[in-house]
């Protein structure tokens, strides 16, 4: 499959589209352009952002809608997830409760609803299993730093270590690293490089910093 087929895979298909690497490497660039690019490509196509702060609401184009309850996803649409880690449905440590539950459940019918799902995931070892078992998976890697990558789960480091050679090979002659990503899915393995959408902020990289941290 070519790079342009996998974009329109991105724009018109279905599956998860998961973002790795340290903090500060730029996922929610990656993820946030990925949106805009479903967007300008298929504009008809709703976009939802899941558990977004709506205190952050306009960093975001008029466009997007917000939701608490993936029950209210319909059938087709993008639903995005920065920062997984923070969430109950998604953190491994909570992989008994009813959020983790009802999102194991809608992974499982994801497909048949054919909606794409854009998350960010700093590290694997924090995300419940559930988020990578379910439907067509499509990875993209960023850089991670060394200490970073010791943590991920053992099931992850055999694409991550040598990928991340890759990484400093390509550093090393002058490429942005915040910009590289290596795309690993059944379809299509390879180097992208991605800007960021006009509607892009640094508050934007930081929506979530007054979240209420009590459980």
């Amino acid at each position: 499959m070519s790079l342009s087929d996998f974009l329109h895979d991105l724009c018109y298909g279905y599956g998860s589209y998961l973002a790795f690497g340290s903090i500060r490497q730029g996922k929610t660039g990656l993820i946030m352009r990925m949106v805009d690019i479903i967007h300008e490509e298929n504009p008809d196509r709703p976009v939802y952002f899941h558990k977004f702060p709506r205190t952050k609401m306009h960093l975001l184009p008029d466009w997007v809608e917000i939701v608490n309850n993936v029950d209210d996803v319909p059938k087709g649409a993008v639903l995005v997830k920065d920062d997984s880690g923070l969430n109950d449905d998604v953190n491994a440590k909570s992989s008994r409760s009813a959020d983790a539950k009802q999102w194991a459940r809608f992974l499982a019918v994801m497909g048949q609803r054919r909606i794409t799902l854009l998350m960010t995931i700093q590290n694997t070892a924090i995300v419940s299993l559930d988020s990578f078992r379910f439907g067509y998976i499509n990875m993209f890697f960023k850089r991670y730093d060394e200490v970073s990558r010791t943590f991920e789960r053992s099931e992850f480091q055999a694409v991550i270590n040598p990928v991340q050679k890759m990484f400093d090979r390509r550093v090393s002659k002058g490429f942005d690293s915040k910009r590289l990503s290596y795309v690993f899915s059944p379809h299509f393995h390879g180097w992208i490089e991605n800007d960021l959408p006009s509607w892009w902020s640094q508050d934007l990289s930081e929506a979530f910093d007054e979240v209420k941290l009590n459980v």
